[in-house]
């Protein structure tokens, strides 16, 4: 599964629709947004701190920002309406791999505070 389409994407074509075989959730009762591989069912959730949805609607994503450091989200927020820098973590701290975007380096996983791994 080829997640540079999806990242490609998410940097630089915020005002198309998603590219096949992504689809973009947004989770209402969880206050989650992630990305979902329609063949696979790989999922990636994205804490950034501000989605862009394309033509002009911006979500601001509390729950998943939540574990970044509130100075650097309000900077992230402020240059240029969200950073195009995005990493990729991954954690499995749960019974589950977790993988997730944000936009900032972490070192501690946001569910167990665990040492994370990063991929480029």
């Amino acid at each position: 599964m080829d997640t540079s389409i999806l990242f490609n994407f998410l940097r630089n074509n915020t005002d198309v629709s998603v590219p096949f075989p992504w689809e973009r959730v947004l989770d209402i009762q969880k206050e989650l947004v992630y990305y979902r591989h329609c063949e696979s069912g790989f999922v990636i959730f994205d804490f950034r701190p501000l989605i862009d949805f394309g033509e002009g609607i911006c979500l601001e994503n509390s729950t998943g920002c939540s574990f970044i450091d509130q100075e650097v989200i309000h900077q992230l927020i402020s240059d240029n309406q969200g950073s195009k820098g995005l990493f990729l973590f991954r954690t499995s701290c749960t019974d589950k791999t977790f993988y997730a975007i944000v936009e900032q380096s972490i070192a501690r996983c946001p569910l167990c505070k665990c040492l994370i791994s990063w991929f480029p």
